[in-house]
């Protein structure tokens, strides 16, 4: 099969975050960038599958920038931008705010026991794809 994602490069080396669904099942992946450059990905750092996220590697990026990953996390009502792919769109970009700040004790009261961490609630609008 075939499927489509998206993720982020966080550094030089060729480190990318996308979403433990992304990839689950892949004998073989491809990160492309808006360049039209593509890189095979050369192995994983980390699945998550609870977290649905995984850390993978391709090889060095060249000078294409990495995003910095926030030392702190966002409070309500600050902006937030979502970059994918939905449906298949290649980068697409849309905004929002983050609508609260959850925890895994309050996932709980939803009935939402699996959900460990913070969450964040966005009301940018989130499409299949915008992993």
């Amino acid at each position: 099969g075939e499927g489509h994602g998206s993720g982020y490069l966080v550094d030089a080396d060729g480190t990318v975050v996308t979403n433990c669904h992304v990839i689950a099942g892949a004998t073989k992946a491809t990160a492309f960038f808006a360049d039209k450059a593509s890189f095979e990905v050369e192995g994983t750092y980390l699945i998550d599958p609870k977290r649905d996220i995984a850390v993978i590697k391709i090889a060095p990026p060249g000078n294409r920038p990495a995003l910095q990953i926030a030392s702190q996390l966002p409070r309500k009502g600050d902006s937030v931008t979502a970059i994918g792919a939905p449906h298949g769109l290649d980068f697409s970009i849309t905004r929002g705010i983050v609508s609260a700040v959850r925890t895994s004790e309050q996932m709980k009261e939803f009935g939402l026991d699996d959900h460990l961490g913070t969450w964040l609630q966005v009301d940018a609008a989130i499409s299949p794809g915008n992993s």
